[in-house]
Parts: C-alpha cells; sequence; structure tokens
C-alpha cells in the first residue's frame, strides 16, 4: 500500500490532493467573503418565502397596456 508505482502516484494519492486543493480553495472563499455572505444569508434568513419579486415584475409588465410582448424587443 505504502509503494508507488513507477508511473508516478497512486489514484488514491491524486484524489486525495484534489479534494485538499477542493477543501482549501472552499475555505478561502468563505473567509474572503465572509462579511458580504454574512449579509446576504442574514437577508435572506429574513426575507419572506411567500413573495417573489420575480412574479410582481411579470406582473407589471404584463399590465402595462403597452402591448410590448418579450418577443418584441
Amino acid at each position: 500500500m505504502g509503494r508507488q508505482s513507477k508511473d508516478g502516484p497512486g489514484p488514491l494519492k491524486s484524489a486525495a490532493v484534489v479534494m485538499s486543493a477542493l477543501a482549501f480553495g472552499w475555505l478561502t472563499i468563505e473567509l474572503a467573503m465572509k462579511p458580504w455572505l454574512d449579509r446576504a444569508r442574514g437577508a435572506i434568513a429574513k426575507s419572506e418565502p411567500d413573495r417573489d419579486p420575480d412574479d410582481e415584475e411579470n406582473e407589471e409588465e404584463d399590465s402595462g397596456g403597452e402591448g410590448t410582448k418579450a418577443g418584441d424587443r
């Protein structure tokens, strides 16, 4: 198990290196963007789950009466 093949490191060691690199990258992004992520998570926690702003925008466009459709733009 501790032997290296003639072709280089084994697949298990390569997988461990890749997983370590991904974990390090995720941790770096979490730490670098911590203030922004905390504000975003707080806003999501305070938001109303029943309200969808996308639906409100679509209703305003539909009731505009201008006759504009998505394809007319």
